[in-house]
């Protein structure tokens, strides 16, 4: 796949990924979308806390591009204080999460971009019916704002639930997978 933008339609696009592709996938998503849009966005993180996934998006030459919402510090007991950071102490607070999208979203305005990294890791802390009231409130919020989005998934059981509730929100869910020489690869 050469460009993931062109993959994106509308607003809202799910991506599930296969597991032993996810964590290379979900910074390398930022990546690419970043430089091919062109325009500032938010990477919500509940898997890396913002010490790692911040030296990997310096690499990739995107740090400067986006704001961070960290949900995943504060479970290692870190509280990043950075200019770009926003910190939320627990993955499971969803109203937080929401305030801080909306403002975000209006900051940022149209045609700004959001990759929300994980549904998967989001069940972990929140029930299923929660998180899909959640995920379909952020939906309608990303396409009132005309954000582009990605909202990564692992390929598991209890995602495929979730997503089907989802595809009534979703403009496009793709499934998605690294290939052996590094590339991003669709594989439905």
């Amino acid at each position: 796949m050469e460009s993931l933008v062109q993959e994106l339609r509308g607003n809202v696009n799910i991506a599930v990924v296969q597991p032993e592709s996810f964590s290379e996938l979900s910074l390398k998503s930022v990546e690419m979308i970043a430089k091919e849009m062109k325009v500032k966005g938010i990477y919500v993180s509940t898997n890396k806390p913002y010490s790692t996934a911040s030296k990997e998006l310096k690499e990739l030459g995107v740090l400067d591009e986006i704001t961070f919402v960290d949900c995943a510090s504060g479970l290692c007991g870190e509280h990043p204080e950075e200019e770009k950071v926003i910190f939320l102490k627990n993955p499971a607070d969803l109203t937080n999460l929401s305030i801080i999208l909306d403002e975000y979203f209006h900051k940022l305005g149209e045609g700004s971009f959001l990759v929300f990294d994980s549904l998967s890791t989001m069940l972990i802390y929140t029930p299923i019916d929660v998180l899909t009231k959640f995920t379909h409130s952020l939906g309608v919020k990303i396409k009132s704002h005309g954000i582009k989005s990605l909202i990564l998934a692992v390929n598991q059981e209890a995602v495929k639930e979730l997503v089907n509730f989802l595809s009534t929100v979703a403009d496009k869910i793709m499934y998605l997978t690294i290939d052996e020489k590094g590339n991003l690869k669709r594989i439905k």
